[in-house]
């Protein structure tokens, strides 16, 4: 029998937070799962901790070369057999009821194919604090012309609708692979955040939150995208206003006038194009 889950974890030289990370899946209330792990040719001892689990319902493919975050993922997408599709992260930590959590979701509301949850982020110092993402799928679906309005370590998606339009992670992505992947989706899915925390999200030196340049790079070229669906046109520095607008750090100066004309011609263009759906859209602009 097929079990409900399967749940995606992608690692590369997680080491020091691994263990952490399995034990918090393997302790879910939700037990009918599966683990695929895919270790993406570590170099340390990742591999080794990995295959010391007995567990059934672990199984483990080691890539003999590093192939990054997105073919990895896809390797796991494609051996999966759950109703359900979960990603998870190697560094982070899973609290014991968020399968139990997005499964209730799942059945109690089935128009919803996609759902994740708030998040808590932990830093190295011992800081802590939450991000909360709006419910609406709408509002995410009006978000992610700046960006992903859902954290992808926490995401669980019906495996019907990768089955069905074949829509796999870009493997020309090394970053912001699930950005992407969502503005494929987004025709696709109907998306519900839990308004409540549901996994620790782990900032440290190693991890791609601090890969923050080149993350925004990936990221810009995904906007270019959905702008491009949206069928504005606009200049270099419109353009790196928008980049500001989605977190990117300014290096340059650009006036409120500037950023009101570039938001005013965002909605105009909307109105035409019936993109995004209002007033979700205007009050994310406001």
């Amino acid at each position: 029998m097929n079990p409900i889950i399967s749940v995606i974890m992608t690692a590369y030289n997680e080491e020091n937070y691994i263990n952490e990370a399995i034990d918090s899946i393997l302790n879910q209330s939700f037990s009918n799962f599966e683990l695929i792990i895919v270790n993406d040719a570590s170099t340390d001892r990742t591999r080794e901790i990995i295959e010391s689990y007995n567990d059934p319902r672990i199984k483990i493919i080691n890539n003999s070369i590093n192939l990054g975050t997105a073919a990895s993922a896809n390797k796991g997408l494609k051996v999966a057999s759950g109703e359900y599709i979960a990603r998870a992260d190697a560094d982070d930590i899973y609290h014991p009821d968020r399968f139990a959590r997005q499964v209730e979701i799942f059945e109690k509301k089935p128009e919803i194919n996609m759902c994740g949850s708030w998040i808590e982020l932990l830093y190295q110092d011992g800081r802590k604090a939450i991000i909360q993402y709006r419910k609406e799928d709408e509002y995410f679906k009006s978000f992610i012309l700046f960006g992903p309005h859902i954290a992808h370590a926490t995401l669980m998606i019906k495996r019907s609708v990768i089955e069905k339009q074949k829509i796999f992670y870009n493997e020309n992505y090394l970053l912001a692979e699930d950005y992407e992947w969502y503005l494929r989706l987004f025709e696709h899915v109907k998306v519900y955040n839990i308004q409540e925390v549901l996994m620790t999200y782990r900032i440290h030196k190693n991890g791609l939150t601090q890969k923050r340049k080149e993350l925004f790079e990936a990221a810009g070229n995904v906007r270019r995208k959905m702008l491009a669906k949206l069928n504005v046109e606009y200049s270099e520095k419109e353009f790196y206003i928008h980049q500001v607008l989605s977190g990117y750090k300014m290096t340059e100066y650009i006036t409120v006038e500037e950023v009101l004309l570039w938001l005013d011609k965002l909605k105009r263009q909307n109105e035409l194009m019936k993109i995004f759906q209002e007033p979700y859209f205007s009050e994310l602009l406001a």
